[in-house]
């Protein structure tokens, strides 16, 4: 699975996740999904600095903040004009209840490990400064 089908499959279940507890909120789906991307480019260029022991001189706060606004811009695009939740649906809404599961098992374990990462690239960062 490429990437962009990977980040595609999250939009598509959280959209259906929020229509079905409390109607539809595509924007909230969107938030989540630049947050977590933002997290993943935090986390690497926290491994980018500590490799080439360059430091980037922004709080983690600021740089997070940055990637979240420029992930919300480009999904905002993406999902409002190339990619819409109803093409996704067409796509994925007949999906076997077994690959769903795995699936949305492999969407928890990403988020949770790209919290995790964060948080451990972002220490050896501060440790190595």
């Amino acid at each position: 699975m490429n990437i962009f089908k990977f980040y595609d499959y999250i939009f598509f279940r959280l959209s259906s996740f929020f229509e079905k507890n409390g109607g539809e909120d595509r924007d909230r789906s969107i938030a989540i999904l630049s947050i977590l991307q933002s997290l993943n480019l935090l986390a690497f260029l926290d491994l980018i600095s500590i490799i080439l022991n360059y430091q980037i001189n922004l709080p983690h706060s600021v740089k997070s903040l940055l990637g979240i606004i420029i992930f919300l811009l480009l999904n905002s695009i993406r999902y409002r004009i190339f990619k819409k939740y109803q093409d996704l649906n067409k796509l994925w809404c007949n999906e076997n209840e077994s690959i769903r599961i795995r699936r949305g098992f492999f969407m928890i374990l990403y988020f949770i490990l790209s919290i995790i990462m964060t948080a451990f690239t972002g220490y050896l960062a501060m440790s190595y400064r």
